[in-house]
Parts: structure tokens; sequence; C-alpha cells
């Protein structure tokens, strides 16, 4: 997909080859339309062009101790062949033949001896002979909202997915014997609907609904296990609770939302019950003989659970390793499956176990990436320890002072690890599972990027509002940036509380802090900051928001780390402060500028769920709180504050929007309209989450395969006039980003 940049002005592309050719500090920034064609060439999209293996990605080899990757160089991609024993690199003209001892994803799902597959038709839930290409209907009792396998309605596979053609494959997990088959019936018949209208060219408009609850509803998704014999096909249904289904399948990947496993010898199932409002979940275990399912284990919270689910069968299901943020920090402990006790705890201290990468059984070592234990560092950047079953023993495994990228061989013996900064360019090494370095396979070229005049992110600390917490952030400048004038401030916002704002390592893809510094180009100071209420950190630093979703991410924070910033940089002009974000953030932008209106002054909020009782029902019910208090629902909703708008915002949606419905936006424009309140708005047609044109799956589907999000140009051409009109006060100049797949 190549993508170029056209300006409404004769002299545009002369002037950017003038601004490119002397480097960036020939112009003042000050919204004139060079800054905005420098802005524009630091998109992560047209970035990437000026950087040289900023992330390249291993290919392992499933029948050896080898990978390979795509290396950039000045001349063209090359690809080379990596042995992992030796480290030595070898050419190779055909990675297509190398990457055939990988299996793509696919929909239907292979079975793992790849004789069976799995896929939905019709609401039912069908297998085929990969050998014969014969189907069986494993179902033939399903219907609208009560069928086989399927996710629940929004937001994926959703309308709009569906629109876009994106289709999810069954979900269904193949035992490891390839013998039986788990999954689900949804029920989705009692669930209350969302509707879409979406805008059609010279006909009627087209009435979309799908079920989706709502905090509070009596009704929910629900799922219904069951086993089927693929041999045979017939069906067992688990002795099992029906588990809330709401937002995500049991079988997403990620740690977050797998919450179906079978054990190694293929004899049981397990799988997680979360109770409603997420201060309780079950583990449960099934025999896949009779069906009968027994309680292994259970937690409970007076707020809520981590949203982070970590499940490890170990020895064949005899010992699980389950995550807990029990004691205020998220750690591993061993729980005995038959007595559902806890064996030991695993890892323990003052910061964070973020995930398990890799469990050698073997030996008895986990191996996991953490957070904040090396003193001295950043307490967010990830590094890998290993650690024996008993918590002794453990060990750094990713010395560097950084934020470590890393994938393990399919034998567990080796690693890759991408290791960078937001200030240091990355550099990818080959390592053993003991940590001892085998080579240095890669590093990033990024001379053709700072040749431009751009300039490395800096991270900073502060302190949060209470003058105590430590606070971490970024400060990006424009890259003609002159420290004797004062600079207008723009926060970029997102609340959490499932995940930071702040970048930590250097990257050219989206996300990336260089959709931040475009906008720093333009004449601003942007900053970001993770105030308290986001994760990553104790348990009590996320839980600062529970209950008040509208001080998630520390608003209050914000200004008093913008203060001490200010007192700091005199180039900071707190008179001039802005604030922008998408979904979460979008509804943090206007909560800042409806409860604190003395300080931001203007405002770009995009997507924002501007009122969680009209939101899906686990976000709301997790964060806000479950059962629903009325009265606390009310006051964190955005229209209650609509009387104290004071500065200038615009409201940014889509009409197709599936995860966030553009009602939404709607209802609190309404109340600043009641308000008598001047604001500005703009409801982007066809458009979804993340902006994609829903009419033009093509498009869409090359732009989230090159990782742009929420990259709509006319919509980031309006934020950037928004602005630069009222922080700058300049007169936006004509100019057009044109997206050309």
């Amino acid at each position: 997909m190549a993508i170029r940049m056209n300006t409404e002005s004769r002299s545009a592309g002369a002037l950017l080859a003038l601004v490119m050719g002397c480097g960036f500090a020939v112009a003042q920034a000050q919204g004139t339309l060079a800054d905005y064609q420098r802005a524009e060439q630091l998109l992560p999209w047209n970035a990437r062009k000026l950087v040289l293996n900023a992330a390249p990605e291993p290919h392992w080899l499933s029948d050896r101790e080898a990978f390979w990757y795509r290396q950039q160089t000045k001349d063209g991609d090359r690809f080379m062949l990596v042995d992992a024993r030796t480290g030595k690199q070898t050419p190779t003209a055909d990675p297509d033949q190398a990457a055939s001892n990988e299996t793509p994803e696919s929909d239907p799902v292979l079975s793992p001896d790849g004789r069976w597959s799995a896929h939905i038709s019709k609401y039912n839930l069908y297998l085929r002979d990969t050998a014969s290409g014969r189907d069986t209907a494993l179902t033939q009792d399903g219907e609208t909202a009560y069928d086989y396998a399927s996710a629940p309605g929004s937001p994926d596979p959703g309308i709009v997915s569906g629109l876009l053609g994106r289709v999810r494959p069954a979900q269904v997990l193949f035992s490891p014997d390839s013998r039986k088959l788990l999954t689900y019936r949804l029920d989705q018949r009692q669930v209350g609907q969302l509707h879409l209208v979406q805008t059609k060219n010279g006909s009627r408009s087209v009435l979309h609904s799908y079920p989706s609850a709502l905090p509070g509803d009596e009704y929910v998704p629900q799922s219904e296990l069951m086993l089927f014999d693929v041999t045979t096909g017939q069906r067992l249904r688990l002795d099992a609770p029906k588990l809330p289904t709401m937002f995500h399948s049991l079988l997403e990947e990620g740690a977050r939302y797998r919450k179906m496993w079978w054990n190694d010898s293929s004899t049981r199932v397990y799988f997680i019950e979360d109770q409603r409002g997420y201060k309780g979940v079950r583990l449960y275990s099934a025999d896949v003989r009779t069906g009968e399912t027994r309680k292994v284990f259970e937690e409970h919270s007076d707020t809520y659970l981590s949203l982070d689910i970590t499940v490890r069968l170990i020895d064949d299901g005899k010992l699980i390793l389950w995550a807990s943020e029990r004691d205020g920090w998220n750690h591993l402990y061993l729980i005995d499956s038959e007595t559902g006790q806890i064996r030991n705890r695993v890892t323990e201290g003052a910061w964070v176990m973020r995930s398990v990468e890799w469990i050698d059984q073997r030996e008895r070592w986990i191996y996991f990436i953490g957070s904040g234990r090396e003193a001295g560092r950043d307490p967010y950047y990830r590094h890998l320890y290993r650690v024996r079953f008993d918590g002794s023993g453990l060990q750094l495994l990713t010395p560097e002072n950084a934020d470590h990228d890393l994938q393990f061989s399919p034998s567990g013996k080796f690693f890759t690890d991408t290791y960078s900064r937001v200030d240091a360019a990355p550099v990818s090494v080959l390592r053993s599972a003991k940590g001892k370095l085998v080579s240095k396979f890669s590093s990033a070229n990024i001379d053709a990027l700072l040749r431009t005049g751009w300039k490395f992110p800096e991270p900073f600390t502060a302190k949060a509002r209470d003058g105590v917490t430590d606070i971490y952030g970024l400060i990006l400048r424009p890259s003609n940036f002159d420290p004797a004038r004062r600079y207008p401030v723009i926060d970029d916002v997102y609340p959490g509380p499932q995940h930071a704002k702040v970048f930590k390592s250097f990257s050219v893809e989206p996300p990336s802090a260089l959709w931040a510094q475009a906008t720093a180009e333009l004449g601003f100071i942007v900053v970001l900051i993770d105030g308290k209420g986001t994760p990553y950190r104790s348990r009590a630093f996320r839980e600062a928001s529970f209950g008040n979703m509208g001080e998630a991410g520390g608003l209050e924070d914000h200004i008093a780390v913008l203060k001490q910033l200010a007192s700091k940089y005199s180039f900071l002009d707190l008179d001039r402060v802005g604030i922008y974000g998408n979904s979460g953030g979008g509804y943090a932008t206007a909560r800042a500028l409806l409860k604190y209106p003395e300080f931001y002054k203007v405002g770009v909020a995009a997507a924002g769920n501007h009122d969680q009782r009209t939101y899906i029902a686990p976000w709301g019910e997790r964060w806000q709180g479950y059962p629903v208090d009325a009265e606390s629902y009310r006051l964190q909703a955005n229209s209650t504050l609509a009387q104290n708008l004071k500065g200038k915002l615009l409201l940014v949606h889509g009409d197709m929007d599936d995860n966030v419905p553009v009602g939404n936006t709607l209802q609190l424009a309404n109340a600043l309209i009641e308000a008598n309140k001047d604001f500005d708005m703009l409801i982007l047609p066809n458009r979804d989450h993340v902006f994609a044109d829903v009419t033009k799956p093509e498009v869409a589907t090359a732009r989230a395969k090159a990782g742009i999000f929420e990259a709509d140009p006319y919509f980031l051409r309006k934020r950037w006039d928004y602005f630069v009109r009222y922080l700058l006060g300049v007169e936006p100049p004509a100019f057009r980003i044109q997206l050309e797949e």
C-alpha cells in the first residue's frame, strides 16, 4: 500500500524538498504549510521509509533450531537465515520455502494432526475431513442469537466487522490428540440490542442491529460448554455453569481473553468463569469422558480482579500456574489442582509479573516477562526472567536497560530479543534459554530519520497529585524547537485502566510516538503521561479510579505533572493547554475540558465512551462497579458537566462504530446544546471505531495489515487544524493528506 502526500499549494513540493534537504531547522514552527508538510513526513507510514530494521520479525523453523528474517538495506530487502546454535547468518533466496514450516492462521480451524477442520455455516458447526473435503454437520439446531462456536455480537465479529468481510474462525479448541473438539453454544436471545444506521448514496439508509449488554442489564450473552467426538460426531454437554461471554470469545488468543484449555493427555478440559462484576473468578476442570465438572480454585476481590488471565497447565494439569494480585502486585503461584490449595508462590516483591512466555517442565523453569524489579530503571520496561517452580533461582535474562520484545523458538531452547527505548534505537539479539548471548543479528539504522532534524522524545519522571507517587511520561518537541520561545502544550491522553499510554520502545510502526511527534511539528510541545488508574504498577496504583471513571488515568495527576514540568521548562505555556484522545481517550478529553475548564482550553475528543451506562457491560461493571449504583454511574457521565464548558471542544465519531456507538457522542452534544454551549462536531459517515470506511473493505483490510488505525486523513487534518487555529491562534493552511491504496 503506497501512501502519498498531496497539498493544495503549487509550491508544496518545492518547499518540502527544501525542508527535507536542508534539515528541519530552516523553519520556525507556527502552523505554516511547511510545518504541516514536515508533520506529515513524520506520520508512521512515512517515517518508516527513513528507518531500516527497526523491528525484524523472526520466523522460526519447526524442524530445526533456525529462523529467517527480512533484512532491510539501502539497496533493498534480502532474507537471512540464522542458525541459532552458532548465530551464523547466511542469505536465503527462498524465504517462502522456509516459511512453509509454519502453519498459517486460517479459517476454518485445523486440528493438530491436520486431518480435521471446523467451520461455521448458518449458525451451525461443521467438521471437514481435510483429505476428502467431506463435511459433517455436528449441529443442526443453531439459530439467530443462539448459535454454535461464534464470538459475541459486538465488537468482533460485530456488524461492522461483517461489513468489512472480517470472518472470525470458528471458536473451537481441538484436543492435543485431535480426537475431540471443545466449543460452546452462545445464547444472546434475550440480550438487548444496539443499532447502527448506515448511510447509502442514492438509496434508503440501512438499519443494522446487534446484541450488546449494557451495565446492569439482567441478561448478558452466555456460553454453554460442550464436547464433540470428531469421529462419531457425538455431543457431550459439560456439567458446567453457563459462562458470561459479553465482549470477547472464550477462545480469543492472548493471556487476557482465552479462558479454555486442554491438558496434554486430552483427558480433561479447564475453563474460567468470571463472575458478574469481575470481583470473583473460578477455575473448573471437566472429565471429557463423562462431562463431570469440579471447581479447582477460586479467587475474590473487593474491587475487581486483574484483566490479565494467566493459567498454565503443568504435569498434565496436576499443577496450575496462576497469576494473582492478592498481595498488591501481580505475581505467580502454583496451585495443586487436586486440593485447590496454593502449593507455593513463585514470584514476589514490589514489581509486576507481566506474562508467562515459556515453561520448561522437564527442567522445572518458568520464563516470564516482568517489570519494575530492576532498581534505577523505568518500572515499565519489560525484562525476561526465569525462576524455578518452587520460586528459587530467579535470574534476569535480558540485562540491557531497555524495553525488551522477544520470541521463543518452538523448542524453547533459544529466544530472539529486540530491545530499545524511546530514546535509543533497536538492537536485535539471539540468546540461549539460559540467557547466554549467541549473536547480535540486527540493529536499526535511523540515520535518514536523524538527518531530517528529528530528535528522540525525552522521558521524564514527576510526582502525582499526592506529591509522593512517581509518574512517568514523555515530552516531544518540534524538530525546529527554540528554547527561547513559549509553546502551547498538548496532552495526548489515554486513561486506561486496561493499558498504558506512554511509549517505552522505539517504533516507526503504529502504535508509535510518531503520531504525537507529527502533532508537535506544527508548533506544540506534546506530553504523554500515565497517571494513577493505569496498569503495570501496583494494584493500588490502578485502583485509584475504581468506582470513579471520571478520574481514570488521573487527570489531576496530569495537571500536577504539567505544572511541575512548567516550573522546570520555561518554554511550556500553561495558559495554552490542549488535549486529545480516542475511545477512552475521547472520554478523558471531554472530561478534562468539562471538569477542569480553567486549565484545559482546547480538546479533540474522538470516539469517546462519554457515558459508561451506554457502553459495553464488562467495561463499566469492572471499572465503575457492580451491582450498578445509579448515582455513581450518573456522575461519571460527561453530560452531567456540560454546563462547565468554556474552551473549544471538537467531538468526532464514526456513525458505524459498533464498539462505542455514536450515541455516546450525540448524548453529550445534546447536553451541551441544552446548556447553550458552543462546540464543534464531526460525524464521519460509514466509519467504524478506528475510522475505517466500511464501504471499502479492501482498503480497510490493507490499512489494518499495515497497522494504520484511527488515521482517516480528513480526521487527522481536522485535528491538526483545530489546535493550530485555537491554541496557536493561526489560520491553518490549505492542506490535504492523501492516502493512496
